[in-house]
């Protein structure tokens, strides 16, 4: 067992919440822990931007679920009872075009006593609603445990293969996880839609919690002081630029700070960075001039060692994983718009698919409104695609950073590649110009939705937009992890005995909870910490809270019990769109949509009626199916 005296030393390369998590639980447990972080605060995805007036604007406005145990646990570690510090948002709001502020809302989605509101909020006819939520219960029937080829599906692919699909359920699925992991159900796994359906459906009430405040100073300051106060080392403004690996084990790593570079002994480390990050670390093992280092860093001609993929290879695979940012620009208003309801709003068919939520009571010192408007479809928007800038460019200064000595020579910038900037003596001429025209397509977008004054072009006085308040993130530097179809087969494990002293954090690794949330960052900083501990004969007591769901069994009934009526509920759909194909003068050939011939038409009938009963089988099977199972 570790003592005091002998106290275990720890290095965490990555300051997100996942991070921190390792951090708090292995200081806590008397580690020497010490965090890089290339950032000047700590925080990550959870953390915030500050503005000129000292104001912390939320990197995203994140929704926490009921069912997030070890993040409640952490908060409450942190003296943030959740009724004082958090607030319910039960319900969740869908507006069309030249509705407002008429919206169509979801309560408690997953909730029975609210089933009934859902069926019949309008979103999209009730037959298809009632599809919608049985397809729900059809894939919480699945197993798709399994590491075969037939468990990795798409949800789009999983449900167009039932034979009561409609397009209208396709469109309310893929509008959900669109506004939720910015990407679409033809590229999301059908297993980690499973594992988010099936925790919010076992814990529906609330639908989700919001913070009243900023996250940084609500949770990532308090969260900072309280592993300031256990000893541990917060290094802000830090990159690591490689690790090295010598006989088996990392020996050491390179840090950037400050123009001045160097080389660092460690005996533990924990690599909780995002997933694009990682690939590079794991596949370099750069190293830079001696008389670059700084004095006492490193012997005079250091030994190059390996990169971490020479000994783990199936990480070179990370480069598959993929990660997009969501763009949020909080807008601010010169005066209260009315009809801004509390609660997140999605906008449908918008052209960046767009979702908004009011942070007036926590960023106005006025009761002017502010909305957080995020862009789920990042790609639709205007970018300059400009390098990011080199580590010795002016970071912002920090307490908790290493000083750079006087006699380190500065290290080589990266050029910053903005080919067309050539055209214009401000080399961020391209970069302003994409930002500012990017924010007012969204504002032009929004304003389709939400009557408001927009103005004629961007920074005109007459707008009803308070342009100097406004604040733009474009979160280049904070994507999200994409639940990909076959992404879980890429990303690394927490720990491999093949490299005994290293180990890994972040929601894109493998982690009981699958899906890429707050909550799963926090667990994997848990599983991280954990496995540390045992590793190094800690006796630390680290807990895993998995999360409540309801057997598969259970789901297989009734998704059995429900079957006649999905069944209706589908020539009901079917009816209702062969009847408004009638009345705009379709034929009856594309108002049935059949196939050319008979022979194709025969077949494609008998074919979804083999699929009906093969479905109702297999369901069936499933519940008696228990003691294998």
């Amino acid at each position: 067992m570790a003592t005091s005296s002998t106290a275990i030393e720890v290095a965490i390369v990555g300051g997100g919440i996942a991070g921190l998590t390792a951090a708090l639980r292995l200081a806590q447990n008397g580690c020497k822990v010490t965090v890089y972080e290339k950032d000047a605060r700590v925080g990550g995805n959870l953390g915030g931007d500050l503005d000129p007036e000292g104001n912390y604007h939320d990197v995203y406005p994140h929704m926490f679920g009921e069912w997030y145990d070890n993040f409640w646990k952490l908060v409450a570690d942190l003296g943030r009872s959740r009724e004082t510090y958090f607030e319910q948002r039960p319900t969740f709001g869908l507006l069309k075009a030249g509705d407002f502020p008429d919206l169509s809302l979801l309560t408690n989605n997953g909730s029975t006593t609210s089933a009934l509101a859902n069926l019949t909020s309008g979103i999209i006819p009730a037959p298809d609603m009632f599809l919608a939520a049985y397809s729900i219960l059809d894939i919480l029937s699945q197993n798709f445990t399994g590491k075969g080829l037939t468990n990795e599906q798409t949800v789009n692919g999983f449900l167009t293969s039932r034979p009561y699909v409609t397009e209208n359920m396709l469109k309310m699925h893929d509008m959900i996880i669109t506004n939720i992991w910015a990407v679409n159900s033809y590229l999301t796994s059908a297993i980690a839609y499973q594992s988010f359906a099936k925790y919010q459906f076992r814990r529906p009430t609330p639908q989700c919690w919001v913070l009243k405040g900023d996250s940084y100073n609500n949770l990532i300051s308090p969260l900072e002081k309280k592993l300031d106060a256990l000893g541990c080392d917060i290094r802000t403004n830090t990159t690591v630029r490689h690790v090295q690996v010598t006989n088996g084990r990392v020996d050491r790593i390179c840090v950037s700070h400050n123009n001045a570079i160097s080389d660092v002994k460690v005996d533990n480390l924990i690599l909780a960075v995002p997933p694009v990050r990682l690939a590079q670390l794991v596949m370099s093992a750069e190293t830079d001039e001696p008389q670059s280092r700084e004095a006492g860093g490193a012997a005079e001609t250091p030994d190059n060692g390996d990169p971490i993929v020479s000994v783990l290879p199936n990480l070179s695979e990370l480069r598959r994983v993929r990660s997009e940012p969501i763009p949020v620009y909080d807008v601010a208003f010169n005066r209260r718009l009315e009809g801004i309801p509390n609660y997140y709003v999605s906008l449908l068919d918008s052209l960046f698919e767009i979702t908004f939520v009011d942070v007036s009571q926590r960023m106005s010192k006025s009761d002017n409104t502010v909305l957080a408007v995020a862009v789920s479809d990042f790609y639709s928007l205007p970018d300059d695609n400009d390098q990011p800038l080199a580590d010795n460019v002016a970071p912002v200064a920090s307490n908790n950073a290493v000083p750079a000595p006087a006699s380190v020579a500065p290290v080589e910038p990266k050029p910053k590649v903005i080919p067309w900037a050539l055209l214009s003596e401000d080399e961020d001429y391209l970069s302003v110009q994409a930002q500012e025209t990017a924010k007012f397509l969204i504002l032009k977008e929004l304003n389709r939705y939400v009557p408001f004054k927009l103005g004629e072009k961007w920074g005109d006085p007459k707008s009803d937009v308070d342009w100097a308040k406004s604040f733009y993130h474009s979160n280049k530097d904070h994507p999200l992890f994409i639940n990909e179809v076959g992404c879980r087969d890429w990303t690394p494990k927490v720990w491999d005995a093949r490299l005994p002293n290293v180990y890994f954090a972040g929601d894109y690794v493998d982690n009981p909870i699958t899906i890429a949330t707050v909550e799963a960052a926090v667990v994997s900083g848990l599983q991280a910490a954990k496995t540390l501990a045992r590793k190094n004969d800690i006796d630390a007591n680290i807990e895993i809270t998995l999360p409540e769901s309801y057997p598969e069994s259970l789901m297989a009934v009734w998704k059995i019990a429900l079957a006649p009526y999905a069944a209706v509920a589908k020539c009901w759909s079917d009816a209702n769109v062969m009847f408004s194909r009638v009345t705009h003068g379709a034929g009856l050939r594309e108002v049935v949509g059949l196939p050319g011939s008979p022979a194709s038409m025969f077949a494609e009938n008998a074919t979804k009626a083999s699929e009906a009963v093969i479905e109702y089988w297999k369901a069936a099977q499933a519940v008696y199916d228990l003691k294998r199972r």
